[in-house]
């Protein structure tokens, strides 16, 4: 299946460090007391406390060395912002909910993508939760060419985003409805195997001003291909 893709300019964190692209800001001195000075001890305590730990430091050594560097020079990397804000849990339950659901709104709904629906491993969630979604795309995250979908999955969840549920797929493209033409989002979610002897992710797309939803086995994902992973979750009720 060919995707075509809206590029995004980004520079990874390294590649700021050697183009000297990180701005250091300049403040007053500030003399840190009281509960700001516990809260600030107390996480750089948690991280010498992973460090030490039998089993052994459970994120990248290397990205924690530089991001740690940054901060005792002053040089604050931006986190990954909250592109947009989805809500599952709202009632749709079973796989001919979402199909009603797509069609309804005029969505396509290619045949992998309506059979990952049918699966067992497909579960709505059962209660009604927010979740905010960063939008990444593979240059940002590291990566100058092209790469398994597994190693941009384990680089982001490195960085401290989460894999999505596979509901947010179909909920995405129930709630993106102004996508622009031309893009397409894969959802970085547990892979799902189907009927092609492929492991497949969502895709959220607009095709030609088709909007729908597809899939991807992510054999080799491009630098400027985009993911969403949850960035933060909050039950509504």
């Amino acid at each position: 299946m060919t995707l075509f893709y809206q590029k995004q300019s980004s520079l990874t964190l390294k590649a700021c460090l050697r183009a000297g692209k990180t701005k250091r800001r300049f403040v007053m001195t500030i003399k840190v007391t009281g509960e700001l000075y516990q809260e600030l001890d107390g996480k750089l305590f948690e991280i010498k406390r992973q460090l030490r730990q039998s089993k052994g430091y459970p994120f990248d050594p290397e990205e924690l060395k530089i991001f740690l560097q940054l901060a005792i020079e002053g040089r604050f990397i931006k986190a990954f912002d909250t592109w947009k804000t989805i809500r599952i849990g709202d009632g749709l339950e079973e796989a001919q909910d979402f199909r009603n659901a797509l069609q309804r709104q005029g969505y396509g709904l290619n045949f992998h993508a309506d059979e990952i629906l049918g699966k067992a491993v497909f579960k709505a969630s059962d209660k009604l939760t927010e979740i905010g979604l960063a939008n990444v795309s593979v240059a940002k995250l590291g990566f100058k060419d092209r790469v398994n979908i597994s190693e941009v999955h384990r680089k982001a969840l490195s960085l401290g985003l989460q894999l999505c549920p596979p509901e947010v797929g179909p909920q995405l493209r129930l709630q993106y409805q102004y996508q622009p033409g031309g893009e397409n989002i894969i959802v970085g979610m547990e892979m799902i195997p189907c009927s092609n002897g492929k492991n497949l992710s969502f895709v959220v797309g607009n095709h030609g001003g088709a909007c729908q939803i597809t899939c991807t086995a992510g054999e080799l994902c491009d630098p400027d291909d985009c993911f969403v992973f949850v960035r933060s979750s909050r039950l509504v009720y």
